[in-house]
């Protein structure tokens, strides 16, 4: 069961020694007796319990929202990750190439093995840029969404109205960050050794060709189709056990619940549980 509201602790901004007892739907305000006698008389006025509740509704949906782009960042994170290693292995390779060459004509293109080593180490550096940009606005991302989730679960665990009309102010008017910014790049350089006729050093050598980079994971996109409520307080697990069966549980609770999903939630099995020290 959720937590009682207290709602008829909140002061009035203009009559200091007053306490809200109403919120004008008017004014989007909340209201006193005597606000109400001086301004609010024939306005849409309705008790502070039921706006109060609306308003940790919309917080909920907010806060639901803002775990949904916290997954979607971490997808985000996942496949840097996944481009980062394929790449870091890509790029090896022209290296070796250009070793592989050095050795056949020894030193004297040696200093196009220097100039070679360099352009490849310009565009690794250019790569590998990208890579930490989008890691360290992912990781960014990742925090500022932590944070602001943990702010709007604190006011919701919290039994002070004035913080819910403070919280859902404050989070209702703010865009949810994104964790989207420019796609990797798809071209790079390769080294590719001179084969057939040789006329020139550098002809013996070889050159840079453009490229294409090892591919990353595919893009997702999640989409909530359906959601469900509990009378959890918090459902802290949930392990998936078919297409309509999961397990789910409250770290302040010692239950674990077996629930059935269709149209609604209903629970199958309750398990308490006994924790014991072994010493």
């Amino acid at each position: 069961m959720e937590h009682t509201i207290i709602t008829d602790n909140i002061p009035c901004q203009i009559h200091k020694k007053k306490l809200n007892c109403m919120f004008c739907r008017t004014c989007d305000q909340l209201v006193c007796p005597e606000c109400i006698t001086a301004s609010h008389k024939r306005h849409d006025l309705d008790s502070i319990d039921t706006v109060c509740n609306e308003k940790r509704e919309k917080l909920k949906e907010i806060e639901s929202k803002f775990s949904e782009k916290f997954t979607l960042c971490e997808i985000e994170d996942s496949k840097i990750k996944d481009f980062k290693t394929k790449y870091e292995q890509f790029s090896a390779k022209p290296v070796q190439k250009i070793n592989q060459q050095e050795q056949l004509i020894k030193d004297e293109v040696s200093k196009y093995a220097k100039d070679f080593r360099e352009q490849q180490e310009s565009e690794k550096q250019r790569i590998t840029k990208s890579i930490t940009e989008k890691e360290k606005h992912t990781e960014e991302v990742k925090k500022t969404l932590l944070k602001k989730q943990s702010n709007i679960k604190e006011v919701l665990e919290s039994n002070q109205a004035a913080q819910v009309f403070s919280a859902f102010q404050e989070f209702s008017e703010k865009e949810i960050p994104d964790s989207s910014i420019n796609p990797f790049p798809e071209e790079t350089k390769d080294f590719i050794p001179t084969k057939g006729s040789l006329m020139t050093i550098k002809n013996l050598f070889g050159s840079f060709q453009k490229t294409n980079l090892p591919k990353g994971l595919p893009q997702v996109q999640l989409d909530v189709i359906k959601s469900y409520t509990t009378d959890l307080k918090m459902v802290d697990k949930i392990l998936i056990q078919d297409d309509k069966t999961a397990w789910i549980s409250n770290h302040h609770m010692p239950t674990l619940r077996k629930i059935q999903i269709d149209d609604t939630i209903t629970t199958v099995q309750n398990i308490q549980l006994t924790f014991m020290t072994c010493q």
